[in-house]
């Protein structure tokens, strides 16, 4: 059976691969099969310094037509998320936004070469306040890379080409993220 935590690490261990051969520093929040709770997650990448947060998934969906990619950066405070009606309870400002404007961006920009490079269905560019998100100390989305209960999908996703692809294509995002927050630096 295909586990989406199989193929979460093995498009990440793809992406540090990648970003690594281009002289980054890459934590992973797991480098084996082991369960790290979310608030963990952020706590990781915040003890490490970390420029840049990505979480990798693939989503699963009752509606067996589901397919395509999303993009999730956090939702400003007070602001209403893709998938509610209101703000919610905890509409309020996180640690992450203190870099709502960078995490637009950057989320913006992978979702877009996302798409462009995968040709894959869009489906949308989304606001969330995930646990994964709130406590970042520094720019951060998560990306969803597929659905795993779409039956032709799925077959797409189990292919090493598809996963490489994909994690090319987000280390091209990553690095082009980081070097335009270096040239904003530098002026």
């Amino acid at each position: 059976a295909l586990l989406e935590k199989d193929l979460n690490l093995d498009v990440s261990l793809r992406l540090q691969s990648l970003l690594e051969a281009l002289g980054y520093r890459v934590v992973l929040t797991r480098y084996d099969d082991r369960l790290v709770p979310l608030e963990e997650r952020t706590k990781i990448a915040n003890r490490s310094n970390a420029g840049i947060f990505v979480s990798v998934h693939f989503n699963a969906a009752l509606n067996q037509d589901a397919m395509g990619l999303e993009t999730y950066v956090l939702t400003p405070p007070g602001a209403v998320s893709t998938n509610d009606e209101s703000p919610g309870t905890d509409a309020q400002a996180w640690p992450g936004n203190a870099f709502d404007s960078q995490n637009f961006e950057f989320g913006f920009q992978t979702h877009k070469s996302l798409i462009q490079d995968l040709q894959r269905t869009d489906r949308g560019f989304k606001r969330a306040r995930f646990k994964v998100l709130k406590g970042l100390e520094c720019p951060g989305i998560l990306v969803e890379c597929g659905f795993l209960s779409h039956s032709k999908e799925v077959l797409l996703i189990n292919t090493p080409v598809y996963r490489q692809k994909l994690a090319e294509s987000l280390a091209k995002s990553l690095d082009g993220f980081a070097k335009s927050q270096q040239g904003e630096k530098g002026s």
